[in-house]
């Protein structure tokens, strides 16, 4: 009875020592949302990294965001300085290049960030070897979904849930929200 006695005390000091160190850990608000929405793909060379690229949807972790548009804070790794991405479309004369799109929606706009842009710590895993950009895309109804694609047909995808309270559809003035 002692034995067990002694280890449920240990076992409750080593516990509430622990958590004590969490306080140091959390997260604001807006992170925490950052952090959720979170999306990451890879593509490869046969078993090896060719590109990473990871991205938060923003407009879930800022519901005050303007509805006329997708906006995403996009980080991309490629072990080769050489690889391109284009948020536009392919430029064919390139067979190192990558395009990135928000399902069959090039983007509007992108901006790549300064390395000390305060966007950039919304980033869950962020890295000084990648590049990171403010990226602008159509909104349309329904799952955001962004489609990395080589130039030879590799693809990596990244589905985002739907921020709540997000317009679903908008037909002659009328507006529908999840």
């Amino acid at each position: 009875m002692r034995v067990i006695t002694s280890s449920i005390l240990v076992s409750l000091a080593l516990l509430s020592g622990c958590s004590q160190q969490f306080k140091h850990y959390n997260l604001d608000a807006t992170k925490e949302s950052a952090a959720s929405s979170f999306q990451s793909a890879t593509i490869l060379d046969g078993n090896k990294v060719d590109m990473v690229i990871s991205a938060v949807y923003l407009n879930d972790v800022y519901p005050q965001y303007p509805l006329d548009a997708s906006y995403f804070l996009v980080a991309v790794y490629s072990k080769n300085p050489a690889e391109l991405l284009f948020l536009t479309g392919f430029p064919y004369d390139r067979d190192n290049a990558y395009v990135l799109k928000r399902g069959s929606d090039s983007a509007l706009s992108a901006d790549q960030l300064d390395d000390d842009d305060p966007l950039i710590e919304l980033m869950p895993i962020h890295t000084r070897w990648a590049k990171y950009y403010y990226v602008t895309y159509p909104y349309r109804p329904g799952t955001p979904t962004l489609i990395l694609t080589s130039k030879d047909g590799r693809t990596a995808k990244m589905t985002f849930r739907m921020p709540t309270g997000t317009v679903m559809f908008t037909q002659k003035g009328s507006v529908g929200k999840k």
